[in-house]
């Protein structure tokens, strides 16, 4: 749990087991929060772990890091799998809606299904759409001619014929 420092908002994340494990393993037991020891001031401690956490990107291969792209990418994974633009706004300690739309409604695939399927909706019973509309192809009979009939290929492969056979 966080609050937001431009908004104040509260901010509940439950972490992934794994990541908790992690987080345990490297902290000091007794400490009430991961990141900061509560001694120095929250930009001081703001400012160590973006330098450590370049370090780490730079390690990793992972040019021209800041540690807003992380933000980023847990915004956009959550628009891409289907979760709503309000919750991540929520999630993000937005102020409001308005500025996670700014920034995120290109990666907002629920919106993008929803508007599709608003616009296909609404063509469907335009009449000059349908007029340029690709024709359906119906099934029809067709006879082939003697001809034609022997062009085509067998489904099946003819019987081999034996030594001796005529």
């Amino acid at each position: 749990m966080l609050q937001r420092a431009k908004t104040g908002e509260l901010v509940t994340l439950r972490l992934p087991p794994t990541v908790l494990a992690a987080l345990d393993a490297a902290g000091r037991p007794g400490r009430q929060h991961y990141f900061w020891t509560g001694r120095s001031a929250p930009v001081t401690a703001t400012g160590y772990w973006r330098a450590r956490l370049k370090k780490v990107a730079a390690e990793a291969g992972v040019a021209d890091f800041h540690p807003h792209r992380l933000r980023d990418t847990f915004a956009v994974s959550l628009l891409t799998a289907g979760v709503l633009m309000q919750d991540v706004s929520n999630l993000l300690g937005h102020s409001s809606l308005a500025i996670t739309e700014k920034h995120y409604a290109p990666w907002d695939a629920a919106r993008r299904k929803r508007l599709g399927n608003i616009v296909r909706n609404a063509q469907r019973d335009d009449p000059l759409l349908a007029e340029f509309a690709p024709k359906k192809k119906t099934a029809r009979a067709v006879q082939a001619t003697p001809a034609e009939a022997r062009l085509e290929t067998p489904l099946t492969k003819p019987a081999r014929q034996g030594r001796g056979s005529t």
